[in-house]
């Protein structure tokens, strides 16, 4: 009979050798990237994370958009996260937690 924290360690411990898989930790509306802070040590072990900041309050893209009267949309948003993931993250597939 084995101790039930037998392979305890093999279950939390990140493989030594392989690539991860990519984890996109997106924040809310009302939030920042630093939100994450108390989650992405854990999540490190197991994914490559990422943490775009596509809505920066006071970023100078959000201000120039905002000063050209164009709208901050969903569809916005989205073509910005599709950018960060086409340019930063570049392998799919992509785990996206929000």
């Amino acid at each position: 009979h084995m101790a039930p924290w037998n392979g305890l360690l093999d279950r939390i411990r990140p493989k030594a050798y392989g690539r991860r898989h990519p984890l996109v930790l997106i924040n809310g509306l009302a939030e920042q990237h630093e939100s994450w802070f108390l989650n992405r040590r854990f999540w490190a072990r197991h994914f490559d994370v990422y943490q775009p900041n596509i809505l920066v309050y006071d970023g100078p893209a959000l201000h120039a958009r905002i000063d050209a009267k164009q709208p901050i949309s969903v569809d916005y948003l989205v073509d910005e996260l599709v950018t960060f993931v086409d340019r930063f993250v570049q392998r799919p597939p992509y785990h996206l937690v929000a």
